[in-house]
Parts: structure tokens; C-alpha cells; sequence
């Protein structure tokens, strides 16, 4: 039960051999938040790959959606491929 909140529900559930939503409960029983992100970090080498290519191409090749990488290049203000200068939306 140390792991609540600390690993993701399905691992927690994975490793006690329960359903997700068992140790969901207990942690919401218990008042423990939900810590353990389910986001992956962007690494240097996938930001790198951002303007370089359409982000259905990138998000494809990244396996992330191409809203996510849509956001993503927009938050580090590169332009769209094949656009000289970064636009906000």
C-alpha cells in the first residue's frame, strides 16, 4: 500500500494483482493523492525533432498524439514546418 498515489493505479494494481479501480478506491479511502503522473517527459533529442517535419509525421515516429505535438512545439515557439517564423495560434 506504500505505493499508492506513488506509481500509477494500473501498476500498483499489476503488481498486487487487483483491478485498477480497486486501488483506486483505496487510495481515494484513504485521501491519498494521485502523484505518479502518466505523462512522459520530452526528452531533448524528440524537441529537437519539432518544426523538422509535419507533427502527424513527428507524432507518428514519437508515438504521441499530434495535438500532443502540436502543444508542445507551440509552447517552445517553433514554427510549423515549412513556416519561417513561429505564429501563435
Amino acid at each position: 500500500m506504500a505505493l499508492l498515489g506513488k506509481l500509477p493505479d494500473v501498476e500498483v494494481a499489476k503488481q498486487l494483482g487487483r483491478q485498477n479501480r480497486d486501488m483506486a478506491a483505496k487510495r481515494n479511502s484513504l485521501d491519498i493523492p494521485y502523484m505518479a503522473r502518466h505523462v512522459r517527459r520530452w526528452t531533448e533529442l524528440e524537441e529537437k525533432l519539432m518544426g523538422t517535419a509535419a507533427a502527424e509525421v513527428i507524432a507518428r515516429e514519437l508515438n504521441r498524439s499530434i495535438m500532443a505535438v502540436q502543444q508542445h512545439r507551440d509552447e517552445l515557439r517553433i514554427p510549423v514546418f515549412g513556416m519561417r517564423e513561429f505564429r501563435s495560434r
